[in-house]
């Protein structure tokens, strides 16, 4: 678990970063509250949250576990980048963004440009 969800740094800047890249199922929900768990725990304020959405399987049901754990999280969070999602991940990820408010969210195919835009 812990090896999915870290703080990483690109120029300086520090970036949290969580790897859901081929998680399904509970190993998948799992991963979201253990994630949801450090963001409250980290103490930080502003996080510039990296997320790798490459090969999951998200479900309703994720979408929806999501969507609670964003609802306590979103304070923490400034900016979001997302990678690797298809067509229905950016479809689910648009309802759980819309419950946070939050509009400093983008989506990339690739893990540099994403660093790139976050620390901006």
């Amino acid at each position: 678990m812990a090896e999915r969800i870290s703080f990483i740094t690109h120029r300086g800047h520090e970036i949290f970063y969580v790897d859901y890249a081929s998680l399904k199922g509970q190993e998948f929900v799992d991963v979201i509250r253990a994630c949801g768990r450090e963001l409250q725990r980290c103490g930080k304020t502003r996080i510039l949250l990296l997320i790798n959405l490459e090969n999951s399987v998200v479900t309703r049901e994720i979408a929806g576990i999501m969507r609670e754990d964003t609802a306590v999280t979103k304070q923490f969070v400034y900016k979001l980048a997302i990678v690797g999602a298809n067509a229905f991940h950016r479809i689910l990820a648009s309802l759980v963004i819309s419950a946070t408010n939050n509009k400093l969210m983008h989506y990339f195919k690739e893990m540099e440009a994403a660093k790139d835009w976050l620390i901006e």
